[in-house]
């Protein structure tokens, strides 16, 4: 999810209308990150107890990409796991040779729902990278389960 929000591969894309607005990633993989510039105002928001995809290494490249200028914001969410905003009991999944625990945390969801909707809102009044408003975007709360990336494209 992380790779749509570099400038280098939406540019090599030639994405039509022009580069994304904003983009909101929960829990992503970290390591997808690419090096260089972000396309659009980017938050990520994270579990600090996620062992599927621990929020370090998310960090560690947010918080270099903000000393270098760029519009990206992140949460961490100190008791939540992987897939915090999925509804449903704990409990453990397997991936491949892995093991991750899910527990649904309806704090942490809740208060994502704030965050994003207010990223979105800041971003339709022209915060986001390129400054330009994207058309009114209604974002339903039950909409937001599961690793996303919003991304609201500018221009026609």
């Amino acid at each position: 999810m992380l790779e749509a929000a570099s400038a280098r591969l939406v540019g090599a894309a030639g994405v039509s209308g022009g580069n994304f607005q904003a983009g909101v990633a929960m829990y992503p993989p970290c390591q997808s990150f690419e090096p260089g510039r972000l396309a659009a105002s980017l938050l990520l928001l994270l579990g600090g107890t996620d062992d599927e995809e621990p929020p370090g290494a998310c960090v560690a490249r947010a918080a270099q990409l903000k000393r270098q200028g760029e519009p990206i914001d992140w949460h961490i969410y100190s008791e939540a796991t992987h897939s915090f905003d999925t509804p449903g009991r704990d409990h453990i999944e397997t991936y491949q040779t892995h093991v991750y625990h899910v527990r649904y945390d309806a704090d942490a969801t809740q208060d994502a729902h704030v965050r994003i909707a207010a990223f979105l809102a800041a971003s339709k009044r022209g915060g986001g990278r390129r400054g330009a408003a994207f058309a009114d975007m209604e974002v339903p709360a039950q909409t937001l389960c599961g690793p996303v990336l919003l991304m609201e494209r500018r221009g026609p």
